[in-house]
C-alpha cells in the first residue's frame, strides 16, 4: 500500500508532468480530479476521477504516462519528492483525534498498523515504487463515463 500511495503521488499528483498536461489541455479542472487505490481479500484497483470535458483523451493520456514511466522508471529525485510528500500527508493526520480514529479503524479492519505503515512510507525505495509500477496493467483498465440525463422537449 505505501509503495502504490508513492507511486501515484509520483504519478498524478499536482507536481507531476501528467497533471500540468492534463490542466494545459483543459482535461481536468482542479476541484475534481484525484486518484486512489484500494484493495481487499484478492482484489486491488487504481482509480483516477474527476470532470472531465473529454474523458476518453484524458483516460488515454493517464495511460500513456503509465507506460512510458513503465519503460523508463521514476527516477530519484521524483521518487523522493513523492515519499516525502507521502510521508508528510499521513503524518500531518496524527494531529486531528478524529483522522486517528478513523486510520486506526480502517486499518484494523485491513489487519495492518499504523506506525508500521508510516515506517513502510519512510524505508520505501525508488526500487520498490519501480517494481510495484511494473505490476499495474494499464491493459486491464476501463473507462467509466457518467452523464447528466437529456431532457426530452
Amino acid at each position: 500500500l505505501a509503495e502504490m500511495e508513492i507511486l501515484l503521488e509520483a504519478l498524478a499528483s499536482k507536481a507531476t508532468p501528467l497533471y500540468r498536461a492534463l490542466m494545459d489541455k483543459g482535461l481536468i479542472n482542479t476541484s475534481s480530479f484525484g486518484y486512489e487505490y484500494f484493495e481487499g481479500p484478492g482484489y486491488a484497483s487504481v482509480i483516477f476521477a474527476g470532470e472531465s470535458r473529454d474523458p476518453d483523451e484524458a483516460a488515454r493520456m493517464i495511460r500513456t504516462e503509465v507506460d512510458r514511466l513503465r519503460r523508463e522508471g521514476i527516477d530519484q529525485k521524483t521518487f523522493e519528492r513523492a515519499r516525502r510528500a507521502v510521508y508528510g500527508q499521513n503524518f500531518s493526520v496524527l494531529n486531528s483525534v478524529e483522522n486517528v480514529a478513523n486510520m486506526l479503524a480502517s486499518f484494523a479492519f485491513a489487519d495492518r498498523e499504523l506506525f508500521e505503515y508510516l515506517d513502510c512510507i519512510a524505508n520505501a525505495t525508488a526500487q520498490d515504487v519501480n517494481k510495484r509500477l511494473q505490476a499495474l496493467e494499464v491493459s486491464r483498465s476501463a473507462l467509466s463515463v457518467v452523464s447528466p440525463i437529456e431532457e426530452k422537449k
